[in-house]
């Protein structure tokens, strides 16, 4: 599978009900047992709290230019022991049923992160293709 945007998040930015410039958003650091349904999966809880190693803190120096997202590099520390394979980047409202995805993310320098016996810190280095994190 290659890097995708849900479809749902697709209808959220052709109808202009979200804007990526002032909302909290963060990563979550997905275990290989979440199967991926990017017509259907619309919220974090539909991904399954045990699929998830950690989230990131809200990302930050979000720009939106040309059509392409970024945001600056972002470390998660010493979160534990679990490795993972994806990044799904979502909306965070506080509350997994109401936190929209919006990225999914499978194909990546350093993906997998395998599980270790001391505690992992990882930065999630983002792209410095014309893409950047993704384009539109």
């Amino acid at each position: 599978m290659a890097n995708q945007l849900y479809k749902n998040i697709k209808e959220d930015f052709l109808s202009g009900s979200i804007n990526l410039t002032t909302i909290s958003i963060k990563v979550a650091l997905v275990k290989s047992g979440y199967v991926m349904d990017i017509d259907n999966d619309q919220y974090l809880s539909d991904i399954g709290s045990s699929n998830i190693a950690a989230t990131s803190d809200v990302l930050t120096s979000i720009s939106i230019t040309d059509g392409v997202f970024d945001a600056e590099n972002e470390t998660v520390a010493e979160y534990g022991t679990e490795g993972f394979d994806y990044l799904v980047i979502f909306e965070d409202t506080g509350t997994s049923n109401t936190s929209r995805l919006i990225a999914y993310i499978d194909t990546g320098d350093g993906l997998p992160v395998n599980s270790s016996n001391g505690t992992i810190s990882i930065t999630i280095q983002w792209s410095d293709l014309v893409s950047k994190i993704f384009a539109l």
